[in-house]
């Protein structure tokens, strides 16, 4: 591994063959060290942990930060997996619809899917569907920024009994 000006570290790992990866799909793969100044890469080939540690100071292990998929087998451990993600051709996913047409000029309806009912109750996504899309449509918005799906201070107070 190596470290550049800016303090952070890379690994190239080559091919075992042109065009094969030298990791395999859905690999688990972790950053781990046993120094502040040195870190290296941890991949389980399919069981088989490779690690390539130093003997000074105490082991840590960290997700890849730029890793875009971690996993959770709680029956293991509450401990994130990062998963080294490059699927074969046939099974990355093919879009079926041309991509919309980009407009120039945005109007962003911020939406409460579960608030946007006028009865004192959380609303469904098809309520939404139905009711509040034709309406955010028809007041010229076009996009809509769903807000996450979570308790909500005002889900609470729809239920208060005095």
């Amino acid at each position: 591994m190596k470290k550049d000006d800016y303090g952070v570290w890379e690994i190239t790992v080559p091919p075992t063959s042109p065009g094969v990866c030298a990791i395999l799909h859905d690999s688990k793969v972790k950053v781990c060290g046993r120094s502040s100044d040195f870190y290296t890469l941890m991949i389980d080939y399919a069981g088989h942990q490779i690690s390539m540690l130093i003997p000074s100071g105490e082991r840590i292990e960290r997700l890849p930060a730029w890793i875009t998929r971690v996993t959770q087998d709680l029956k293991v451990s509450p401990v994130y997996d990062g998963r080294f993600w490059n699927p074969p051709a046939s099974q990355t996913y093919k879009f079926t619809h041309p991509r919309p047409p980009r407009v120039n000029n945005i109007r962003i309806y911020e939406a409460h899917v579960g608030i946007s009912t006028s009865e004192p109750r959380v609303g469904t996504y098809k309520e939404f569907t139905k009711n509040i899309l034709p309406r955010i449509k028809n007041l010229g918005y076009n996009a809509i920024q769903l807000m996450a799906i979570m308790e909500h201070p005002y889900y609470a107070c729809t239920f208060i009994v005095l």
